[in-house]
């Protein structure tokens, strides 16, 4: 839920082309996202091109290539990543509903002196349905949340629809999430 920096776990992992590439499948979240963007390498943040190669900073220009993938219900598999592999990553690895990450690292000692590095991602979360409008999108009110959990069949406590409270006369989760959504201000304490 929300936005967060994570570094997730490697699903896949190979070398091909006698050890020049190596190719790594993270997971980011098991479930769709909104985003995934803010790609760091050992905590340096990339700038990368429309088809996910790394430009800056120079140490990983051309070294490194990262493509997203959300998590649809309909999600491909990482067309690259298939034409690429040499272990039997196909076209049915789909990781359909998981957030993930696809990277290739070009070998080169100077770009990675100790290493694998560690691969994070801001990722913008999991699509909570909104009883206000009806519809399921991105967002970190916190009414919204705690109602996805409820109602989560996998993950959550399998709360029926008909369980929750979501108009009532005096709110219930669509109330809640509009007073989420209130901006306050807060005041400076004088000592």
């Amino acid at each position: 839920y929300g936005t967060r920096r994570a570094a997730g776990l490697v699903a896949h992992i190979e070398s091909t082309n006698s050890d020049r590439y190596l190719h790594l499948v993270v997971t980011l979240a098991s479930h769709e996202g909104q985003s995934i963007s803010a790609i760091r390498l050992n905590d340096v943040e990339l700038t990368l091109d429309g088809n996910g190669n790394c430009t800056a900073p120079t140490r990983y220009a051309n070294l490194v290539r990262i493509k997203t993938h959300s998590g649809a219900d309909d999600q491909i598999a990482d067309t690259d990543l298939v034409a690429e592999s040499e272990a039997g990553w196909t076209s049915q690895h789909r990781l359909r509903g998981v957030a993930y990450l696809y990277a290739r690292l070009d070998f080169d000692r100077d770009a990675f002196p100790n290493g694998i590095p560690t691969i994070t991602a801001l990722v913008s979360g999991k699509k909570v349905f909104d009883p206000r409008n009806s519809g399921t999108a991105f967002s970190s009110n916190a009414a919204l949340c705690i109602r996805d959990y409820l109602t989560d069949t996998q993950y959550g406590l399998k709360a029926k629809d008909s369980e929750i409270l979501d108009t009532t006369a005096i709110g219930g989760f669509a109330g809640a999430a509009n007073t989420c959504d209130t901006p306050t201000s807060l005041q400076t304490a004088t000592v």
